[in-house]
This record gives C-alpha cells, structure tokens and sequence, in this order.
C-alpha cells in the first residue's frame, strides 16, 4: 500500500486531473445520462407493463428495472470512457512537452505507467461512486436486496 501512495506521479495525474474544468464538468454530464436513462426506465416500466397486462404496477418491478437499468448503463459508460481517460495521460504529457522531463526523472517506465492508471482507474471510481444515489432510488422502490 506504501509503495501506491508514494508514486509521485498518482498525485501529480490527479491534482492535474481535479484542477481542470472538464474533471467537475465530466461528472455531471455522467450524471445527466444516467438520471436520463433511469427516467427512460422508469417510464417505459410502469407505461408499457400497465398496457400490455392491465394490472397495476408493482413497486418492486420498478425497483428491479431502475437498477438494472444503471448497472448496465454504468458498465457500458464506463467501459468506454476507461480507455480515453488512460490513453489520454501520455498524450497530454507530450502535448504539454513534459514528457522527456517525466522521463528523466528517477522513476521507471512502469511506475510511470502505473500512476498514470492508477489515477484513471481512480477517477473513474470517483464517477463509479457518484452514482451511488441513483442506486439508493432503487432501493427505495424495493425489489432489490442489499446484496446485489
């Protein structure tokens, strides 16, 4: 844990990461698609399964579909924005000319690596994280168990 910590070049990535706008901007828009999609949900669920079997909506049917619904929508967002976020950092750092001085300083290429995933490995964490209320709606709609 000592050795993750000490990688100057995790606190470099995210201090750099967290100081530009597009790192508050980014979150939001994430948020925006995602309370988009649990709407879409939402409406389609109780809309079409109201139609086509003339009962009333279940709240644990609805609970079940926004769930759903963000899991996946997570997985896939998340599983596309992950390769931007860490092909990204090299292609910063030779537009911003501080590779070469990244390179000659006493870290090694791996380490360099390292850190540089590492900080995009945290912020999506971060994004993973910030959409932790959009599961505790499903929650409150029930037919979902705390173990999933």
């Amino acid at each position: 844990m000592s050795r993750l910590i000490t990688n100057p070049t995790i606190i470099k990535e995210l201090r750099q990461r967290l100081r530009e706008r597009r790192s508050w901007l980014l979150p939001t828009l994430y948020l925006l698609v995602l309370s988009g999609t649990v709407s879409f949900a939402y409406y389609f669920g109780t809309e079409v399964e109201q139609q086509a079997i003339q009962r009333e909506v279940q709240g644990a049917d609805i609970g079940l579909a926004i769930f759903l619904t963000v899991v996946f929508t997570q997985i896939i967002v998340l599983l596309l924005m992950a390769p931007v976020f860490s092909a990204g950092s090299i292609t910063i750092e030779k537009e911003q000319r501080t590779l070469a001085g990244l390179l000659t300083s006493l870290l090694t290429a791996p380490q360099i690596w390292w850190g540089k995933f590492v900080a995009a490995l945290l912020f999506l964490l971060l994004l993973l994280f910030s959409a932790l209320p959009m599961l505790a709606v499903s929650f409150a709609f029930g037919g979902v168990e705390p173990m999933q």
